[in-house]
């Protein structure tokens, strides 16, 4: 699948800046290069995911979710706690 971006549109702005506070708090994995690339591995907690999302949909003015459903991420790549 081609994503295509185009950087004058807002709502396009906006989701990106939704999905990046999402993951507010994740190390930068970049000093984890591996021969192989950079490894995809999510260093916050289902908890603080969901308060991230919180906080992102509280701005937004959207309903607030009490929990996140599943699936979410992989069990192996979501730390618990």
């Amino acid at each position: 699948m081609e994503l295509k971006f185009d950087s004058k549109l807002d709502f396009q702005i906006e989701v990106i800046n939704f999905i990046v506070d999402l993951f507010k708090g994740q190390t930068n994995q970049i000093k984890k290069i591996i021969s192989q690339g950079v490894p995809n591995i999510l260093d916050l907690s289902k908890e603080k995911i969901l308060e991230n999302l919180q906080e992102v949909q509280k701005r937004n003015g959207s309903p607030v979710s009490n929990d996140l459903q599943e699936p979410f991420f992989s069990h192996s790549a979501l730390r618990e706690g």
